[in-house]
């Protein structure tokens, strides 16, 4: 409620300024075509005429130097000479109080990390202000993990000026504030991560980061519309290649535990397949011999299958499996156990 009226106390501020610049400048006029219109068809000294001359370009230069034009996608913030805050000029044309308004200019900077990998400082130097979206990138920002890892993380932030005002008069450098807040942010958050963590997680750490400094940037008026963490690493080697070590060694057991799981999977899909058959052939009237029978059949011609071992009737033995599996009646089952035992003994 308070910033709500501090909001209409400095809209109610601005419209006053602006109506009382818009009657000085038509006063400014009057006087104008007074001065040029009062001595027409009069004869006056050479003195008199070169102090009208002095009030006429005066009254002119006071005009045109109050008359400010503010281009599209830009505003203007403006002071009065007793110090005291004045308005935001939106694009467009504005006229000042001459003498006591004037634009005010902002000299704002940071370090950032060019192509080539070097910081260099940017700076702005000027009294239009963007109210674009714009690419806010700073240099990499160092922390400490939980388990006291020394890294750096590379954060892009998109930005965007939603009250001049505030972003002109809050700090005299808008830049190096929200950078000093983008790093205090980062590092409260990445302290409470370990470094194999911070490295999973970039994710959760973004999202924490952003939820951070929206609310800091918004005191100087700054709207962030998203924020991506680009980077994060160790700044020595010999933790990054253990990291990647622990990555390959946690790849390689979810692997193998994978393989377990279909495994099992596997075994417990025939372990049940092979309930389900004995529980067929049991509605079906076999005995409990001929269950074993049949068993022992599938067995043999696996072995055979596999080369391990070559039985004699192996060719009578699979005839007998698979007149069982097929579930045909005992007594056929039972006539072809007799065939088997006597084709042995010949």
């Amino acid at each position: 409620m308070d910033q709500d009226n501090i909001d209409q106390e400095q809209s109610a501020h601005e419209q006053r300024m602006d109506f009382t610049a818009k009657c000085v400048h038509i006063l400014l006029g009057v006087i104008l075509i007074y001065q040029l219109t009062v001595f027409e068809g009069e004869t006056v000294s050479l003195g008199v005429f070169y102090y009208s001359v002095a009030k006429i370009a005066l009254t002119a230069y006071a005009i045109f130097c109050s008359i400010q034009v503010v281009p599209t996608e830009t505003v203007a913030v403006t002071r009065l000479v007793t110090g005291l805050n004045g308005r935001v000029l939106y694009p467009g044309v504005h006229f000042l109080i001459p003498l006591l308004e004037s634009s005010r200019r902002v000299h704002w900077s940071r370090v950032v990390e060019n192509a080539r990998g070097d910081l260099t400082e940017q700076t702005f130097d000027g009294d239009g202000i963007s109210t674009r979206d714009e690419i806010f990138d700073v240099e990499p920002i160092e922390a400490t993990t939980k388990n006291r890892v020394q890294v750096a993380a590379n954060f892009v932030a998109y930005i965007k000026i939603v009250n001049p005002f505030k972003a002109v008069t809050a700090v005299s450098n808008l830049w190096d504030v929200l950078v000093n807040r983008l790093q205090t942010a980062c590092q409260t958050v990445i302290s409470t991560y370990d470094y194999h963590d911070a490295v999973s997680q970039r994710d959760s750490i973004c999202a924490a980061v952003k939820e951070r400094i929206r609310t800091a940037y918004a005191e100087y008026g700054v709207c962030v519309n998203d924020l991506q963490l680009q980077s994060i690493d160790a700044e020595d080697d010999d933790v990054r290649r253990a990291d990647q070590d622990v990555v390959v060694a946690e790849r390689h057991a979810a692997a193998r535990r994978l393989r377990a799981d279909a495994t099992r999977y596997e075994v417990e899909a025939q372990a049940a397949g092979e309930q389900k058959l004995m529980q067929a052939m049991r509605d079906s009237g076999l005995t409990n011999d001929d269950i074993r029978e049949v068993y022992r059949a599938k067995g043999a011609a696996a072995m055979a299958r596999s080369g391990v071992v070559d039985v004699p009737g192996m060719l009578n033995v699979a005839g007998v499996a698979g007149a069982v599996s097929g579930l045909f009646p005992r007594r056929s089952a039972r006539l072809n156990n007799h065939g088997r035992d006597s084709g042995s003994d010949g």
